[in-house]
């Protein structure tokens, strides 16, 4: 991966995506209907350093530590009516280190996955694309199942998570992974998958489609500063590089 171009893209859609969000409700790493009921056996072990509470280097914030806008933030991160895979057990658990920017990155999240008009296929290919790249075994647990769910060609998950060409598959599946791999890996977005983008999506999705990539790289860095870990009743679904 081009690191140069992979900070840059992260900071530059990061900082959109806080500065122009507004909206009422949460979701990040969330999906109706995803992950509901029943546990499988795990082989993994967490690090000595993971707090049990927070599945994380960071402890789980406490509304009583909280000044008054921060409790606040804690009520609308826990809203019985938040459709959330995690919890505070993920992502939205850290904006609580961060109050203010976290309810703007939760309410990005919101509108990007839910809100945009993106298909919810190329939404989650396009996630699986980022989480691949970024080596986020978090991202891809919590993912790969509701890839499936919403009807996923296998064949485009299986393409991803072993990193190989998507020639063969839907022509619309290996234009997103080819989008996606391109933006993290390269300095710069060719032109002839610029057009193929527009003419599939249109100009509008097209900044959708990148901002949220770019959302979902920049909770991938926030996972790997706090390891964020998997619960130990879920068996991890991403192949990591030895």
């Amino acid at each position: 991966m081009n690191q140069k171009g992979n900070l840059v893209l992260v900071f530059l859609l990061s900082g959109v995506i806080f500065l122009g969000c507004t909206g009422n409700s949460d979701s990040e790493g969330a999906s109706p209907g995803a992950l509901q009921g029943g546990t499988i056996a795990s082989s993994q072990e967490w690090p000595s350093d993971i707090d049990p509470a927070s599945q994380s280097r960071l402890p789980l914030k406490k509304r009583e530590d909280l000044d008054e806008e921060g409790q606040e933030v804690y009520d609308f991160m826990v809203d019985p009516d938040a459709i959330t895979l995690a919890g505070l057990t993920g992502p939205r658990g850290f904006y609580l280190y961060s109050p203010k920017a976290g309810r703007h990155l939760s309410l990005a999240n919101t509108y990007l996955r839910f809100e945009s008009g993106l298909d919810e296929q190329v939404r989650e290919l396009a996630i699986l694309v980022i989480a691949r790249e970024m080596n986020s075994q978090f991202e891809w647990t919590m993912h790969e199942p509701v890839a499936r769910e919403v009807g996923l060609d296998p064949a485009a998950i299986d393409v991803v998570e072993n990193n190989t060409s998507p020639q063969g598959l839907k022509a619309r599946d290996a234009l997103v992974i080819r989008f996606a791999r391109e933006l993290v890996r390269e300095d710069k977005l060719s032109s002839e998958t610029f057009t193929q983008v527009v003419e599939e999506f249109g100009e509008e999705m097209l900044v959708t489609l990148s901002l949220l990539m770019g959302n979902y790289m920049r909770t991938a860095l926030l996972l790997r500063a706090v390891d964020m870990q998997i619960p130990l009743d879920r068996e991890p679904l991403l192949s990591m590089p030895e």
